[in-house]
């Protein structure tokens, strides 16, 4: 007798036209030419919406989308400078990102390894036990594999799971900023701002950002300003145990009528973003786009 694993498989979930708070069944068969392995399709999977996203205040509750005054100007000092010690004004708003309720944890790390420092990468660890499910992005993965055909890499992911936090329409004149990480060594969740493409992604490579000003803990630029400000954190920490939530606060900065008046939007996804829904080269998941309308995230007039 032999026993076939197929592990490690990815599916285009977003051709599966998922309901919200619903759930649609993934299915699968296995055939060969000339012989029927497994006659009927069996149910593997689920595909759900797994995140929602909102605005809150520090005590995490709900917010509302906070109202500037563009003649007083607002964290003025970081306006002038992206080394600035000082945000007089503080937070102007907190993004929530969270997994759903009762639903698999989509927070995921890229393997097993701990990460005791958030600015490095840990050395990574096997994952070669047959028939033990992965709470990470990386499956089966056996480094004792021979290197032919690149098998020893064979269902190592390239990058632990990402949030993208995008705005559009901000007011020109306004400068926005994020911390680079979000949690510390304690945290049962963290994230690290990372430096990525405008779809989120950037290869093998784990890529740190590194923050312009110490307010914080660190904050930097978000990127792709004025048009598409975001920044991308990439999860390396997370409790597959537990429901998690990842909280990312925003500044906003200009100078005493040095921004116009209007209202930036806010919405946050799992990234890269991708618009291939075919099997290709990238070791790990993409998503088709971001699964929650853009919301109001601060007004200035």
């Amino acid at each position: 007798q032999r026993v076939v694993r197929i592990v490690n498989l990815f599916v285009n979930a977003s051709q599966l036209n998922v309901p919200p708070a619903g759930a649609v069944p993934v299915n699968a068969a296995v055939t060969s030419p000339g012989l029927t392995i497994l006659p009927f399709p069996v149910t593997i999977g689920a595909a759900i919406i797994q995140t929602v996203q909102g605005l809150v205040d520090a005590s995490r509750h709900p917010a509302a989308p906070p109202v500037l005054s563009g003649a007083a100007g607002n964290n003025v000092p970081l306006a002038l400078s992206p080394f600035a010690n000082s945000v007089p004004n503080g937070v102007t708003f907190r993004v929530r990102f969270a997994e759903a309720e009762f639903q698999p944890s989509p927070f995921r790390i890229r393997n097993g390894a701990n990460w005791m420092n958030l600015d490095s990468e840990p050395d990574l660890v096997p994952q070669s036990i047959p028939g033990v499910l992965s709470s990470t992005e990386t499956g089966f993965y056996n480094p004792d594999f021979p290197g032919t055909s690149n098998l020893k890499r064979a269902g190592l992911a390239s990058r632990g799971s990402r949030i993208i936090v995008r705005l559009d329409n901000v007011p020109s004149g306004a400068k926005l900023y994020a911390p680079v990480r979000i949690g510390d060594a304690a945290a049962r969740t963290a994230l690290r701002m990372v430096y990525a493409s405008g779809d989120g992604g950037s290869g093998s490579i784990f890529m740190p950002a590194f923050p312009t000003s110490p307010v914080g803990g660190g904050i930097a630029p978000l990127t792709g300003c004025p048009t598409n400000c975001q920044a991308v954190y990439e999860i390396v920490r997370s409790d597959a145990t537990a429901t998690e939530a990842a909280d990312i606060p925003v500044y906003v900065a200009y100078t005493p009528g040095g921004a116009a008046e209007g209202t930036a939007n806010v919405r946050a996804s799992f990234g890269p973003l991708s618009a291939d829904g075919t099997a290709n080269g990238q070791a790990g998941p993409r998503f088709a786009g971001f699964a929650h309308p853009a919301q109001p995230a601060f007004q200035v007039r």
